[in-house]
């Protein structure tokens, strides 16, 4: 990233996606959730979606809103996009940083939803 503060804070994830419908790249950081953000031109980001636009629920706080995390970020904005549940794909989503508690939940809150959707998780 070109802002050195946010390469070095937060975390940042990418996935590959191949459904049907679906765009087929998402990238997120958990520091940039607009689109007014710093750093948030240099990549076409996931944002942080607004309370009512929300489809997942997150169950961990830590004095941190945990849906700012990047994993959620990412499967919120995925899930938005798709219309069938039973549709078939598969999801390569890439994360720096271990994936917390709240966002494993929102992975198995995902694949029970979409169980057709082959959703693997890879970690630096």
């Amino acid at each position: 990233m070109p802002n050195n503060n946010l390469g070095k804070r937060g975390n940042m994830a990418m996935a590959d996606v191949d459904i049907s419908g679906v765009k087929d790249s998402f990238v997120a950081h958990s520091k940039i959730n607009t689109e007014t953000d710093k750093g948030a031109d240099v990549a076409e980001f996931s944002y942080l979606k607004s309370a009512t636009e929300r489809i997942f629920t997150t169950y961990v706080d830590e004095k941190y809103p945990r849906y700012h995390d990047t994993e959620a970020k990412i499967l919120e904005d995925i899930a938005a996009q798709i219309s069938d549940r039973n549709v078939d794909g598969v999801i390569n989503l890439y994360s720096e940083l271990p994936c917390c508690q709240s966002c494993s939940n929102i992975i198995l809150e995902f694949r029970r939803m979409f169980p057709n959707i082959m959703l693997n998780i890879f970690v630096e």
